[in-house]
């Protein structure tokens, strides 16, 4: 039996998470051919399973307020929806790559950047989530399973 998948946001008004509707796990080889994996992800619309009817909760913030959340809808996280412009490189220069290995090991996204030093099109994904915001430091690990299909986290 396989389990619905979610993804979470810290503090948010949706402490249950989202369903995602779409994922898409892919790589490419480019033009320097180097290895890249690009990721997908696409949520329901954040008040899909919202039981509560009161969206006028007082919050400090937009972050924690639903009715800001419902402004926006739906989250996308993704290195290719806006273009192939980020992704996370499984190559090292002059070695192949070994699958069995990359799938084994934990993968890094770039490292939360500085204020000063952010540059939008150095980061590994784009996410629009309350509006087209910036995301780093994602750690993605895989994880077969007895059907030989692979879990991702």
């Amino acid at each position: 039996m396989e389990t619905a998948s979610k993804i979470y946001f810290l503090n948010s008004p949706y402490p249950n998470g989202h369903q995602i509707i779409a994922f898409n796990w892919s790589g490419r080889i480019d033009e320097d051919e180097s290895v890249w994996f690009d990721f997908h992800l696409k949520t329901e619309k954040y008040y899909a399973d919202d039981q509560n009817e009161d969206i006028e909760e007082e919050t400090s913030s937009n972050w924690g307020s639903k009715i800001v959340w419902g402004n926006y809808h739906a989250c996308i996280l993704s290195s290719t929806y806006w273009g192939d412009q980020g992704g996370i490189r499984i190559d090292k220069p002059g070695e192949k790559v070994d699958f069995d290995s990359v799938i084994k090991s934990e993968l890094h996204s770039n490292d939360l950047p500085s204020y000063r030093d952010f540059e939008e099109e150095d980061l590994t994904f784009n996410i629009y989530l309350l509006g087209h915001d910036s995301c780093a430091g994602h750690k993605i690990k895989f994880s077969k399973n007895d059907n030989h299909r692979y879990t991702i986290e």
